[in-house]
């Protein structure tokens, strides 16, 4: 998926807000850890290679780092450990299971079986709607329980929605994006008010 279109597929937050302090301690643990080889500490094996690779289609490396790259779901599984609430855990699972309960339905296999090309085109099918279809999903997964007859897209899209939202939030707010491709100052000196926006460059980190 073209990382521009991944940004701007459908959207809301999980109203879950953590300080950059923990994710940053958080995330330099995990980095230790090989993204191929890491052993998940609270989804089970299966759930953590589909979120990987899902993960790793949101954000593909290219000239830049990929969610692989800095540790995306390896801060993903432990924040379900040792941070969200069962009931948010709880959501999350079953959605993964729906969305990957989809997939093989579609396709035959387990999601972490599918190709490439298999698991692209489905997950971009899922976060690339129209407009109509995007405020009718959104509207969906913003009520606290599962509409009668909608559970399995209730689920599904309330998995896609925080798991994109996550992956971009633990992405931007890792050691390594911060460093090498935001802008990155450790000791700001000067601070300047007024700026034109057209000067001001790259985002900055801190």
């Amino acid at each position: 998926m073209d990382r521009r279109k991944a940004l701007k597929s459908i959207t809301l937050s999980t109203g879950i807000v953590i300080s950059s302090g923990t994710l940053m301690t958080m995330l330099q643990s995990c980095q230790e850890k090989d993204s191929i080889t890491w052993v998940p500490q609270f989804l089970s094996e299966q759930e953590a290679v589909t979120i990987s690779e899902l993960s790793n289609i949101i954000f593909p490396a290219d000239k830049m780092p990929g969610a692989l790259d800095v540790g995306v779901p390896q801060l993903i599984d432990l924040m379900m450990k040792d941070v969200f609430e069962d009931k948010d855990n709880e959501k999350y699972r079953q959605g993964l299971k729906v969305f990957s309960s989809q997939f093989k339905k579609e396709n035959g296999v387990e999601f972490h079986e599918g190709s490439q090309e298999k698991q692209q085109a489905f997950v971009e099918k899922l976060y690339n709607l129209s407009e109509d279809e995007t405020e009718e999903v959104l509207s969906l997964v913003r009520k606290s329980n599962a509409p009668s007859g909608q559970e399995d897209k209730y689920f599904m899209y309330s998995f896609l929605v925080d798991h994109r939202k996550l992956t971009i939030n633990y992405y931007f707010t890792s050691e390594k994006v911060g460093e090498e491709i935001l802008s990155y100052d450790p000791v700001p000196g000067r601070q300047e008010g007024c700026v034109p926006v057209e000067q001001v460059g790259n985002v900055w980190s801190l």
